[in-house]
């Protein structure tokens, strides 16, 4: 997520530098604002990002659940083993 939003910002600075060095350019030609790219980048950084924490909340909330299911079979082992002794 980290590397995915250097290269948002890296290239929002670049596209802006562009703009402003080549700024005619982009007002003849383009009927849209410089930044419409940075905003569709955004909205698919955005979407990455919501997918990424949803993937590692799924992830942890099963490792807890294995966790829990651990310990509880060592317990109960511990117990067998106790009762026999």
């Amino acid at each position: 997520m980290g590397s995915f939003f250097g290269v948002f910002i890296g290239d929002l600075i670049a596209n802006y530098k562009n703009y402003r060095q080549f700024h005619e350019i982009y007002d003849a030609t383009n009927s849209a604002p410089w930044y419409y790219g940075a905003i569709s980048s955004l909205i698919l950084f955005i979407a990455v990002v919501i997918v990424c924490v949803i993937i590692k909340l799924i992830i942890r909330n099963k490792t807890k659940q294995q966790i829990r299911y651990q310990f509880v079979l060592i317990l109960s082992f511990r117990y067998l083993f106790l009762i026999k002794d």
